[in-house]
């Protein structure tokens, strides 16, 4: 082009641009095909169309007389026909930001001027619902957003779908550190009301803890290891960990499986209450305990307990519970001198009127290894014994020792019912005298004028019927504990 040319151009310019169709709009409300748009134009030369190939240079600024550009597309030959060109200008997406920007034009190395402001058209502040208010507020549904995006619909408010077929994510969530400080949540999903009072909350802390709030409180939380449940609700309507399951049939409200050598499920009350509650108003089983083909252990409806071996290892005897009365006896009632002056031999060792070891102070009453005897007076009673070959000998109070009960049994609200466990079998200490000779391992026992004592038996054709059990042990003189194999002959 010579040197008339450009300048002839070049005094063209302002009525040019004066005549361009700048149409960056249209290409602004189609951004999901591309960030291009479609730029029109008209080209004279000395008042007339031109025609031909001319170079030309397209400069985004971000000012209209500054010199930063923040885009450039050059085209070294476009084609103008009768002073009419279109081209596709693509600045990327980069280029816009929000703010102003304004479009230089460079034909055959010369600028043409002023530079032309890129304008907003209407359908890219309002398209099909979507509205951008002057704060950068996205508002879809709503022309008033009151937050960055603020969707507002009377139902399916928001779908999101993944067309991966393998872990596609369909929301992320993503927290950084703010002034070099890191986040205590990386996301977080609110639920919120009218009063703003955000009753509920799913996040994900940055301790690696995923956490569900409700109404303040945070009563679940989800870790690498565990899921933890906290609350403070009562009764089983409000429990820590309500699950119910309506299926009438195959149905199971909760199933643990472990895997390893510790328990599966760990249940502790520091309280008061119950560490385990069943209850049962159908017809089913309480508990079953089977290893998949054989049950081990059953208690049914009736409360009937099923095994096929029980280990009791808490105690030595079987007894039943008994209300056992005093009758009036004391270590000062027996009338026997020879019991007392026995008892006085040996005043320095325990005292006159001391317990026996594994006694409870006073001895006048009911306490542990004492030998009782059926109460002719009531039915279903017992009374301490303190006659000689008593036939109506009916046990020991279990307990002395240290050996307790190794079974307990009872029926509340009947005669088989009372206070006192009474050892009707099993081996049971007993308090014990020897005034009628000496207690060797072996010996008979039955009862002595001493209350709640045992004696040797020496008599035997007496002691049918009295017999109480067998010493496991001895006791050479005075009074004490013996270990007795309790056996009613």
């Amino acid at each position: 082009m010579s040197n008339q040319s450009s300048q002839t151009l070049l005094r063209a310019a302002t009525a040019m641009v004066a005549m361009l169709a700048f149409l960056a709009a249209p290409a602004l409300a189609a951004q999901t095909l591309g960030s291009a748009f479609t730029y029109q134009g008209k080209l004279t030369q000395n008042g007339t169309p031109a025609n031909g190939q001319f170079s030309m240079r397209f400069l985004l600024y971000d000012d209209p007389a500054g010199s930063n550009t923040v885009g450039a597309v050059i085209l070294p030959a476009v084609a103008v026909a009768d002073g009419l060109f279109t081209v596709d200008l693509d600045f990327g997406v980069s280029g816009f930001d929000g703010n102003e920007r304004w479009l230089e034009v460079i034909v055959a190395g010369q600028p043409l001027s002023p530079r032309q402001r890129v304008a907003a058209t209407p359908y890219s502040l309002q398209t099909r619902g979507l509205f951008v208010d002057d704060q950068k507020r996205v508002g879809i549904g709503t022309t008033t957003p009151q937050w960055p995006l603020d969707v507002r619909a009377l139902q399916s408010v928001l779908r999101l779908e993944s067309m991966l077929s393998s872990n596609g994510s369909v929301l992320e969530l993503r927290g950084d550190s703010f002034l070099g400080n890191p986040p205590t949540l990386l996301g977080a999903i609110n639920f919120n009301n009218s009063a703003s009072s955000y009753p509920g909350q799913i996040s994900y802390a940055t301790s690696g803890e995923m956490r569900f709030r409700v109404e303040g409180q945070q009563p679940i939380k989800l870790t690498p290891n565990s899921l933890q449940a906290e609350g403070d609700g009562q009764f089983r309507e409000n429990a820590t960990v309500h699950a119910v399951n309506t299926q009438p049939t195959g149905g199971m409200a909760g199933y643990f499986q472990n895997n390893s050598t510790w328990a599966t499920t760990h249940m502790e009350n520091d309280g008061s209450g119950e560490i385990l509650w069943l209850q049962r108003p159908g017809t089913g089983n309480y508990i079953v305990a089977t290893n998949g083909s054989d049950w081990k252990f059953w208690v049914d409806n009736a409360g009937v307990t099923h095994t096929k071996v029980l280990e009791i290892l808490g105690g030595s005897d079987l007894s039943e519970r008994f209300d056992v009365g005093t009758g009036n006896v004391g270590w000062d009632t027996e009338k026997n001198q020879a019991t007392r002056d026995a008892r006085d031999d040996r005043r320095g060792a325990v005292g006159s009127h001391a317990a026996p070891a594994g006694m409870s102070e006073p001895v006048s009453g009911v306490a542990p290894g004492m030998v009782v005897s059926i109460d002719p007076d009531r039915e279903g009673k017992l009374v301490v014994s303190r006659t000689t070959y008593d036939r109506r000998v009916a046990g020991v109070i279990s307990g002395a020792g240290g050996v307790k009960p190794g079974m307990l049994m009872g029926q509340d609200g009947t005669a088989a019912s009372g206070a006192s466990p009474v050892a009707l079998t099993g081996r049971v200490y007993c308090l014990a005298t020897a005034n009628n000779g000496p207690i060797e391992p072996g010996d008979l026992l039955t009862t002595s004028s001493l209350p709640g004592h045992a004696m040797r038996v020496d008599d035997h054709a007496r002691a049918q019927g009295a017999v109480l059990g067998k010493a496991m042990g001895s006791l050479k003189h005075g009074e004490g504990l013996v270990l007795v194999l309790v056996g009613l002959q």
